[in-house]
């Protein structure tokens, strides 16, 4: 599972990197950006992005408007953007401030649904990437 991390804050970055690491059920691989620019330029296909709302380039709540096909989390202080937050491709809203423990509960739930959903793993130039049956329209090999 490829989860990228967008926040401009690289002390949060870290943190992230760090309580996900815990997570042993799943296979993570973590990439860390500073903005949304630098995702989007990213060749990586992501299966969950974890996303700060007040970031440098873009406010994170238009850029999950502008890309409803990915799947987020907002991770962020500002709580009084809860209720703006949720959209079709929104999982959750975690506050920076919450404990490691609900972190962790809440990605790991996160990840399980994503995974209940049946996907097919396919090798291509970005490596081997996870994708779901009801987006395959045609496949060639």
């Amino acid at each position: 599972m490829n989860i990228a991390i967008v926040d401009d804050q690289k002390e949060y970055r870290e943190l992230i990197v760090q309580r996900l690491s815990k997570i042993s059920e799943f296979e993570i691989n973590t990439y860390s950006f500073e903005d949304t620019s630098s995702l989007k330029c990213s060749k990586v296909l992501f299966n969950l992005i974890i996303l700060d709302i007040d970031l440098i380039d873009e406010n994170g709540l238009d850029f999950a408007k502008n890309n409803l096909t990915e799947n987020i989390v907002f991770m962020t202080s500002y709580d009084f953007y809860m209720k703006k937050a949720f959209g079709k491709n929104v999982y959750a809203f975690i506050e920076k401030s919450d404990s490691e423990e609900i972190f962790l509960e809440t990605i790991k739930s996160i990840i399980k649904q994503i995974f209940e959903e049946k996907t097919m793993s396919v090798k291509c130039d970005k490596g081997v990437v996870d994708i779901f049956i009801k987006d395959i329209i045609y496949l060639q090999y």
